[in-house]
């Protein structure tokens, strides 16, 4: 498998290299990892390599977000989008008061729920060795942003309501029982949004089993969990990829782009379990922990 010549330290190094454009000696070992792994097929999975790690949420432990966040908001600028007067996810990011929440679609309270495990059960993807795989809600350090994208598409497709995307931007950190660590830290964290009507108002929820696989999450718990009492956030379209993505609008390639990003998650998910000492192919099989 790709996890054994190629491991998630070596990935994270890769994504400071690609993101804040240092370590150039790290991402070109990471280059010649793929080419020993893939022989003729290394230019086309080194493409796809690239680009996930240039959506990659993962912040390296006591590193500040603020490093990543001038970096995206340095592109943001630079953009074709900022100059025909678009906004990147990472641009529209702001306070939670002035979200704009008026792009949440409204669920009922039984679709919600419906809606979230059937997102959590879809199995979308085929691993290197030919298994059916569920998005990597066990696999929390990163690839959120793939996550995000198959949730959206699912729940549009079994409710026929377009969720919204919610990214958060800070020093996030979030405990998990699926990191060695026991925690994860990230710069940015997405994951699909939708409200439902009561009497006292609104309630805005979030999809996101990576954090909670029993159920969604109200939106300010979610919030909470990630532990940044200087969190911003940006509400953005459901085909709203990552934080360099059209917030407005979207992209309409992006649920292929997961599909195609997937392949690095799945691997890492795999060897994240072993690593734990569970056994993955119950976990990510018919037997999953929830």
């Amino acid at each position: 498998m790709v996890t054994k010549a190629f491991s998630t330290r070596s990935f994270a190094a890769a994504v400071l290299a690609v993101i804040v454009g240092t370590g150039s000696s790290v991402f070109a070992s990471s280059v010649s990892a793929i080419e020993a792994i893939y022989g003729d097929r290394s230019s086309e999975v080194l493409n796809g390599h690239t680009k996930a790690l240039a959506s990659s949420a993962a912040r390296p432990k006591g590193m500040s977000a603020d490093l990543f966040i001038r970096s995206a908001l340095l592109k943001a600028k630079s953009s074709h989008l900022y100059s025909t007067g678009g906004q990147m996810a990472v641009s529209e990011s702001g306070p939670v008061a002035n979200a704009k929440l008026d792009r949440v679609p409204v669920l009922s309270a039984s679709d919600l729920q419906v809606s979230f495990e059937l997102t959590r059960d879809h199995r979308p993807f085929t691993d290197d060795n030919g298994r059916l795989r569920r998005a990597t809600w066990l696999y929390p350090d990163d690839g959120c942003f793939v996550r995000a994208q198959i949730a959206s598409d699912v729940i549009a497709r079994t409710t026929y309501a377009k969720p919204a995307k919610i990214f958060a931007f800070g020093n996030l950190n979030v405990k998990t029982a699926n990191s060695p660590s026991g925690e994860v830290s990230w710069w940015y964290h997405v994951a699909a949004i939708a409200k439902v009507q009561s009497s006292s108002g609104d309630i805005y929820y979030v999809y996101d089993p990576a954090m909670d696989t029993k159920k969604p999450i109200e939106m300010n718990d979610w919030l909470a969990k990630m532990t940044d009492p200087g969190i911003t956030v940006a509400i953005c379209h459901g085909d709203t990829y990552d934080p360099h993505t059209d917030c407005t609008n979207g992209d309409a390639g992006v649920l292929q782009r997961a599909v195609n990003e997937s392949t690095w998650y799945l691997n890492y998910e795999w060897a994240r379990l072993v690593e734990l000492g569970r056994d993955p192919a119950a976990e990510l099989g018919d037997h999953p922990p929830w």
